[in-house]
């Protein structure tokens, strides 16, 4: 290496090019000159001490060199030493206080016999001593366990910043063209159909959002209207679809890669398979935009509100199993009744008023409704009658 620096200093003194780039400088003096030096320290008898050891030399050559973080002694010393292996052993998590905390501190026999007992039952109350451990250093760590990711702030409060990133990702990863990559190992795990939320609260209003979704997409279909996904013919069937760039329409596949048919049932299957249409569904209804200087008896749900009726009571007929499509039916008329309430109360900002509002609107539907008007007494009307009565039902307290 003094050839090295002699090369160095020849083309500093006399202004030469540089021959070498600063990488392969670097790189030689970190392989050749410091690997040198580290294997000759190695073999040095002085430097073969104990991590209890290194901290007394530490501290008697900081007090030599008069330096002001030197300890008053070397015990305390050894506590500031502990005191910092516990600073970074401390999880960067916010759990709220839930979990449980398990604490190492992992010590070889030698290393303790440099110290008396009572400090170290002070300090280091809790030990593992066990000679298969390093007697160069002293191991802390710290453990949180029996945590949900419901648990961690970070992750689930409204203004997480680590929700944030993640549903800023799955956008950008959605965009087309695509502007990002997907954090999921399966691009379609974004969706409640295929990975649930981190917990029930979260998926049940995930799969609130595709039920809506999916009577405002039925609403502005019937109204005539432009939506993100729509009925498109394919083999002398309507399915459903949408169109990725201007111009182009693609048939929607459910989670089972299948294309379905335009019915009201399948609607649901494939805005929960492509959950990204929901957020853009729900973001353009919510948009006050959209309403803000609309009648709220001129939006398409309102003046379409029969017809989602009867569309909601094919349901059943149009599952292969009838206990789902019964399920299936019984909250989307649920969630119908619901929003003719959201949109009256979004435009009146008052609960009860917009319940008053809402009532003779809903009463209607038994007029407009076919399936509500032919058989004023079959089930589903006496579902709707429930749906009704719980949707105009004040909150408890």
């Amino acid at each position: 290496y003094l050839a090295l620096y002699r090369d160095m200093g020849e083309q500093v003194c006399n202004d030469i090019p540089v021959r070498r780039s600063a990488g392969w400088v670097q790189a030689l003096f970190d392989n050749s000159v410091l690997h040198w030096c580290r294997n000759e320290l190695r073999k040095s008898p002085s430097f073969d001490m104990d991590v209890s050891q290194a901290i007394k030399r530490e501290w008697a050559l900081n007090r030599e060199l008069g330096l002001e973080q030197a300890a008053a002694s070397q015990e305390e010393a050894f506590v500031s030493y502990l005191r910092r292996l516990e600073v970074l052993a401390t999880p960067w998590i916010d759990s709220g206080g839930r979990g449980e905390l398990f604490h190492y501190l992992c010590m070889h026999p030698e290393v303790i016999k440099s110290w008396a007992d009572g400090l170290l039952n002070e300090h280091a109350a809790i030990r593992n001593v066990h000679p298969g451990f390093s007697r160069h250093v002293i191991s802390r760590m710290t453990v949180v366990q029996v945590l949900c990711a419901t648990d961690l702030k970070s992750v689930v409060d409204p203004r997480s910043p680590y929700r944030a990133a993640y549903e800023e990702r799955i956008q950008r990863a959605r965009a087309q063209p695509p502007l990002a990559v997907t954090p999921h190992l399966d691009f379609r795990w974004d969706s409640p159909a295929f990975l649930p939320e981190l917990d029930d609260e979260r998926q049940a209003r995930a799969i609130q959002g595709v039920y809506r979704a999916a009577l405002l997409t039925l609403a502005d279909t019937l109204d005539g209207k432009p939506t993100p996904v729509f009925p498109m013919s394919l083999d002398l069937r309507k399915v459903w679809a949408w169109s990725p760039v201007r111009g182009v329409e693609e048939a929607l596949r459910d989670k089972d890669q299948q294309i379905a048919f335009a019915t009201t049932h399948r609607l649901v299957d494939v805005l929960a398979a492509n959950y990204w249409l929901v957020g853009k569904i729900i973001t353009a209804a919510d948009d006050p935009a959209s309403w803000k200087n609309i009648p709220v008896e001129s939006t398409a749900l309102v003046r379409r509100l029969g017809e989602l009726v009867d569309a909601v009571s094919r349901v059943t007929s149009e599952s292969a199993d009838t206990d789902a499509g019964a399920k299936r039916q019984r909250v989307l008329l649920q969630a119908l009744f619901d929003e003719v309430y959201g949109v009256h109360f979004r435009a009146i900002g008052m609960p009860e008023t917009a319940r008053q509002a809402a009532t003779p609107v809903l009463e209607r539907a038994w007029i407009e409704s076919e399936a509500l008007k032919s058989e004023p007494r079959s089930k589903f009307a006496e579902m709707a009658r429930r749906a009704m009565a719980q949707t105009l039902e004040p909150p408890a307290g």
